[in-house]
Order: structure tokens, then sequence, then C-alpha cells
């Protein structure tokens, strides 16, 4: 996908982290089918994220760091209220 190919780092790395999660969730009570879903539905959304985002870089020229800060600028806007809110906002001053 985008011309890209995966090293087998980035392999290994998603293997120990897969392993580790059957690991922790060996002992769980149940498995749901509504947990599932949100499980499927986290991973796309996530992955669906992680590719936009590549295809954004590469076409609005944004170098990485001012994609972080649009995407944290971004985010505060719509944080903010909700901090203000709940009351955290005073203990971050």
């Amino acid at each position: 996908l985008y011309g890209a190919t995966v090293e087998w780092l980035v392999m290994a790395a998603f293997g120990i982290m897969l392993a580790g999660a059957v690991m922790a969730a060996q002992n769980d009570a149940d498995v749901t089918q509504t947990g599932l879903f949100w499980m499927l539905a986290n991973c796309l959304c996530t992955s669906g994220y992680v590719l936009y985002l590549k295809f954004a870089t590469k076409s609005v020229k944004l170098s990485k760091f001012g994609m972080v800060f649009y995407n944290n600028v971004l985010c505060t806007l719509f944080l903010f209220p909700v901090s203000v809110m709940n009351g955290e906002f005073g203990t971050f001053l």
C-alpha cells in the first residue's frame, strides 16, 4: 500500500504485541460479541486514520511536526470545553 514495504522488525514488533494481548486476555472472564465489535471498530478506525494521515502528509506537503501540531490544535478546540465542564481545567492551572 502506497508503495511501501513492511520491514521484518515491524512484523516482529506486531507479533510481540499480539502475543502479549493474547496472554493478557487469557484470564478474562468472557468474550462478548459487543466487545469484539468495539475491538474491530477500533482496529479499523485506527488503521484508516494512519492510512489517511500518510495520504494527507503527502498531499498537503506539511512536515510530520506540522501535521502533529495541526492535529493537537484541532483536538484542543474540542477538548477545552469538555475539560472546563468537568472541572479539570482548574487542576491544569
